[in-house]
């Protein structure tokens, strides 16, 4: 699979930086937090445009980790990366176990995304005050 364009690449990492300069522990993102933070990256850039898409056991159906696609990038509090990418980073986590990113399902997606304490809107907010109206960063990456 294709490496990140340039630009998501670069919004990947300004995402990166942005979460890391203390919004929020940035641990909590790679611990359990990606569901809340895909789900609002979701809605800022918009659900026509973006998936939820997981890595995880096929045969246990279960996500250990939830990120934003976006063509063939992968966005997350690691930044961008392409599918290779986040299954290497993501096998070294659990080596030996048989991993694959998958579309979630509208179940998954219903029930489990955006259930507690760091909700939607607030980091909705957050993200239009750092990175601006998604239509014009939208503008910049598919300029």
């Amino acid at each position: 699979m294709p490496s990140c364009s340039p630009e998501l690449a670069a919004f990947g990492a300004r995402l990166h930086a942005f979460l890391g300069n203390g919004l929020i522990n940035r641990k909590w993102w790679t611990h359990g937090g990606c569901w809340k933070l895909a789900s609002a990256l979701h809605q800022y850039l918009g659900d026509d445009r973006t998936e939820l898409w997981g890595v995880g056991d096929p045969l246990a159906g279960i996500a250990y980790h939830v990120s934003v696609r976006i063509g063939d990038c992968f966005i997350d509090a690691d930044g961008a990366s392409s599918e290779q990418e986040l299954l290497a980073r993501w096998r070294k986590i659990y080596p030996g176990r048989v991993l694959i990113v998958r579309k979630l399902t509208r179940f998954e997606v219903e029930h489990f995304s955006c259930e507690e304490s760091f909700h939607t809107d607030e980091m909705y907010d957050r993200f239009e005050n750092e990175f601006g109206p998604s239509e014009v960063l939208w503008r910049s990456i598919f300029s």
